[in-house]
Formats: C-alpha cells, structure tokens, sequence
C-alpha cells in the first residue's frame, strides 16, 4: 500500500488519464500520456503500471475505450494505389476515392496519405505512379501572377525558367515551376497570359494546316528529343538513362507513355 499521497496522486492521474483520452476522443498512446502528464505533473505510463500492475492495454479496457485502429501497413496502401491506376492512369484524389467506394476492402484515401508521406503526391511517388503536379494544390491565376512578379522583382521581367527555378530555392512557399509549366506551358507563355509582358501586335504571317503542323512537329523533336531531355535533367533533376530504360526499355517509350497521360490530363482540362 503507498502513501495517502501516493494514492492520491496516483487517482488523480487516473482520472486525468480517463479525462485526456475523452477529450481526443480515443486512448491515447504511452508517448502521448507521458508528454500530458509531464505538463501536469502526473504519474506516466510506467509509474501507472508500477502502482496498478496493469498493463496499458488493461487500464484502456478498464476505462471503456476501444483499441486503436493501426491502419493499413504502408505495403497494403502502395498495392491500393497501384490497382487503382491499373483503371485511371492518372489517379487524382476524385479518381481513387471512386475506386475505393468499389472496393470497400481497400483503404481510404485520408489513411494511405497519412502512412505515405502525408500528400497525395508524395503517396502516389512513394508507390511509383507518376505525379502530375508535385506543387501544392489550388494555386489561382493571382498567386502564380504574385510569384512571377516577385521573381521579377529580383531577376528583372525578362528572367527565364532556369532564373526561376534559381529563384525559388531561396522562396520554396510559391508555386513550383511544374505547376507554371501545367498551367502555362512556361514562364514565357505565363507571364504573357498573366499580363506580365506586352508584345507590340504586328504584321500577320498567313500560314497553312500543313505548315502548321509541319513547324508544330519540328519544335516537339527539338523539345522532346533526348538531348534535350539530359539538358533538361541537369536542372530540375530526375532519372539518368539506366533506371528509364530498366523500366520501359528505352527513352522513345518512357516519353510515349508521358506523352499518353499529358494528353488524357488535357482532355480532362477540356483542351
């Protein structure tokens, strides 16, 4: 038997204790007590168990309060993801949670993010799906305008994609140049549909559908071309040769496979 005070501090951490899991609405875990307990000066996890010899798995059932759910293991949510993408490529957050609705036995949405990462994007790259905008989702037209304007204001109007990227290494809360590019198709492009840059209206060259074309085809081997691609990864970073081609055999299909979703994220967008 311990002390009058003993017992009392240990009743009063009792109820503090059945009080503090009320309140979060579940039994807390041993971590969680011990950091409650330290602000009140009560007794923690191992002195309730030193004066009560229960277990805490006891004292939760004493108490009324029902396990904790542990959730889904990370494998069970990667499996999930990759089943999902099986019928939507692209698999945005509306797209999985129409396909969990069809598969109950498979977990939410909210429960694979918080075991993958805590974002969806970082949940859909963990399970190695492609990520179609690794940017902070829900940037308007005004906050991609502000970030562009406050790049200006350091590099001048004229800056470049390569000076904005410079740029926001130092300014990591405004948008990632991915999210312009989706947007946009640049900074060029964004910085003139945002009003940023005026262009002095000329003389209108005629051209046919062919010609169009013709030049349209020339700028996409120029772009897309793996040389470009090498360029290109020297800057934002991303896959060498070797692991594209242990996935797809080669650059010419990793890009045909981008190219396939680009224009089903398009088609989604209305273009």
């Amino acid at each position: 038997m311990g002390t009058k005070r003993e017992n009392a501090r240990l009743e009063q951490s009792l109820a503090a204790l059945r009080s503090y899991a009320a309140s979060l609405g579940r039994w807390p875990s041993q971590a969680e007590w011990d950091a409650y307990a330290a602000q009140g000066r009560l007794l923690r996890q191992m002195s309730l168990y030193y004066h009560t010899r229960k277990p805490w798995s006891k004292l939760r059932d004493e108490m009324g309060f029902a396990p904790r759910d542990k959730g889904p293991t990370e494998e069970e949510c990667i499996r999930a993801l990759r089943e999902a993408a099986e019928t939507s490529p692209l698999l945005t957050k509306r797209d999985y949670d129409a396909w969990q609705r069809q598969h109950p036995d498979r977990p939410p949405r909210t429960k694979i993010t918080r075991q993958l990462g805590g974002t969806w994007n970082r949940a859909k790259e963990r399970a190695g799906l492609p990520v179609i905008d690794p940017s902070s989702p829900g940037w308007s037209d005004d906050d991609l305008r502000a970030a562009l304007a406050a790049c200006a204001q350091d590099y001048g109007l004229q800056f470049s994609e390569n000076d904005y990227l410079e740029w926001r290494e130092q300014h990591p809360t405004y948008p990632h140049i991915e999210t312009i590019r989706m947007r946009f198709g640049g900074v060029g492009e964004a910085k003139q549909a945002l009003g940023l840059v005026r262009y002095e209206p000329g003389p209108q060259t005629e051209y046919t559908d062919g010609e169009i074309v013709s030049y349209l085809l020339r700028f996409v081997r120029q772009q897309l071309g793996l040389e470009s691609y090498l360029q290109w990864r020297e800057v934002n970073g991303g896959p060498s040769l070797t692991p594209i081609r242990e996935r797809f055999g080669g650059y010419e299909p990793a890009l045909r496979r981008a190219l396939e979703l680009y224009v089903q994220i398009k088609a989604q967008q209305g273009v």
